[in-house]
């Protein structure tokens, strides 16, 4: 069974993070088995998984990296960026309203993953729910990371 691991975070986070998310990617390969990664495109806590994955994947060829899209119109093959192995885009979403797609497709991630790796700084935020979600969901286990 392949072990996923998704990616929670802010828009502003700092870049001084990458190499702590950097070596969290690594133990999650090395020590968990993590193959497969979901990660958005929009914010900087996104940008720096992303950077971390691609670099990564050059000593880890063996892991996957998949974009998850909240919109349909992104569903594409020309819209998924170079270093990416495919896109993830939630059955269902094509009926949420645009104001809760990222939402929504956060939280079927969270459902989908054995793993998450997060960074919050502000606990009147939708990362701030999500990681409250991924602790009290009922239907599996999920071994969250802060950071």
């Amino acid at each position: 069974m392949k072990k996923s691991c998704f990616f929670i975070g802010h828009r502003d986070s700092s870049w001084e993070l990458y190499p702590l998310v950097k070596a969290e990617i690594i133990n999650h390969i090395e020590n968990y088995g993590v193959t497969e990664f979901i990660v958005g495109k929009y914010g900087a806590f996104d940008s720096i998984c992303t950077s971390a994955l691609s670099r990564i994947k050059q000593d880890y060829p063996h892991i996957k990296l998949y974009l998850l899209l909240p919109y349909l119109n992104q569903v594409s093959h020309d819209d998924i960026p170079t270093g990416f192995d495919g896109s993830i885009y939630p059955e269902g979403l094509e009926n949420t309203p645009l104001r809760f797609a990222i939402l929504k497709a956060n939280k079927y991630a969270v459902d989908f993953c054995s793993y998450l790796i997060a960074h919050c700084h502000c606990n009147a935020s939708n990362t701030a729910g999500l990681i409250t979600y991924a602790k009290t969901r009922k239907s599996r286990e999920i071994h969250i990371t802060l950071i």
